[in-house]
């Protein structure tokens, strides 16, 4: 903990901060907690998002966005890809919709087994296995 604390220090351009009263310690920084956080906030508004996250990933700090949900998630690479986000028309509405994709869906065979997705291909499994593995025993694998 102590190095991503070094790393931020370093990555916000605040190594005061180091020897400060009030953040020298992992307690200090804990019983100080909500002044630490306003000084950090205060220092990552000078920054665009994409500067902070180049500061903080150089240093090795984790870090990421935190997407809004009526901001930019939406817009997010990953739910992009995924497309977990549908847009669709209905009669009753005057504009297209947006929602969450349904939940995935495994087809049947006709003989009651499941077909279970794998890298390359559908892979048939019996509905037994199937809710085994589902309820975390992977003994019949």
């Amino acid at each position: 903990m102590y190095l991503q604390w070094e790393g931020l220090c370093a990555a916000l351009d605040k190594p005061e901060w180091l020897t400060d009263e009030r953040f020298a310690t992992a307690a200090a920084r804990s019983t100080n907690r909500d002044e630490r956080l306003r000084v950090t906030e205060e220092a990552l508004m000078t920054m665009t998002l994409a500067e902070a996250t180049e500061r903080l990933n150089a240093q090795q700090v984790p870090n990421g966005p935190v997407h809004h949900p009526r901001g930019k998630v939406v817009e997010d690479p990953q739910v992009v890809h995924n497309e977990l986000l549908v847009n669709y028309t209905h009669d009753s509405a005057p504009l297209p919709l947006r929602q969450p994709r349904p939940a995935a869906k495994f087809p049947e065979t006709t003989d009651g087994a499941w077909l279970v997705r794998s890298v390359h291909s559908w892979l048939p499994v019996d509905t037994r296995t199937a809710r085994a593995h589902a309820q975390g025993d992977w003994s019949r694998a």
